[in-house]
């Protein structure tokens, strides 16, 4: 699941990043203070604990951009533009149903 994430992501920034150089949305990238506190704290686990943090960080990114997705869908003219962010929006579901499913496999539980 994380090497498909990684794919995924790769993929969908280099369209984005072909789809926002007109310069009309702010470039984003910058990860939270949150986020990082996160990355520093996985740096020293291991096993379960890892896993769960892992499960947990990818849960709140995924929320994060469906939620970015549905507040600036209405925002978005350009055709093109709105058929990515379709495409965002289902990989962003399909990886909230796999977290979800990883998570009931392994006893963990997702806020």
């Amino acid at each position: 699941m994380a090497q498909q994430t990684i794919m995924d992501n790769h993929r969908m920034d280099g369209a984005m990043t072909g789809a926002l150089s007109n310069g009309s949305f702010p470039a984003g990238g910058r990860l939270s203070s949150q986020a990082h506190k996160a990355i520093k704290s996985m740096k020293k686990m291991t096993g379960t604990q890892f896993d769960q943090m892992y499960l947990s960080q990818m849960d709140g990114y995924v929320k994060n951009d469906q939620k970015i997705l549905s507040d600036s869908s209405t925002a978005v003219n350009s055709p093109d533009l709105r058929a990515l962010m379709a495409q965002i929006r289902t990989l962003a579901d399909n990886r909230e149903q796999q977290l979800r499913q990883v998570a009931q496999s392994e006893s963990f539980k997702l806020e």
